[in-house]
């Protein structure tokens, strides 16, 4: 009776495995092989980049490290000054919104002492 069992439950298992053809899964696995590279690959510049692991890479590899984080510096620096800019126009907008409102309301005090 078991080997009755075993044998329709191979049956069973092979019969659901050729539908999924074997050209793709091949083609899914060498996906999953490209995509594991990919990541590993993407850890290790991050390792890199935070300074650790470094002790493998030749002269070449450290100097366009240094000039990835260099590139990545003038970026980050020349968003930040932008951002700045952006707040002091903000800033200045604000203090002659408040100028215009101070001197309305100083000639509202005005004509209103000249009424009385």
């Amino acid at each position: 009776m078991l080997e009755t069992i075993e044998r329709y439950q191979k049956c069973s298992y092979n019969a659901s495995d050729a539908i999924v053809p074997p050209k793709e899964t091949q083609n899914s696995y060498h996906e999953y092989l490209k995509l594991k590279a990919r990541v590993e690959f993407l850890q290790r510049s991050q390792r890199n980049l935070l300074g650790e692991d470094l002790g493998p890479l030749s002269v070449k590899d450290l100097e366009q490290l240094d000039n990835q984080i260099e590139i990545s510096l003038k970026h980050i620096r020349s968003t930040k000054t932008q951002l700045m800019l952006d707040q002091l126009c903000d800033v200045k907008r604000k203090e002659q919104m408040l100028q215009e409102a101070n001197k309305l309301e100083k000639k509202g005090i005005i004509i209103h002492q000249i009424d009385n």
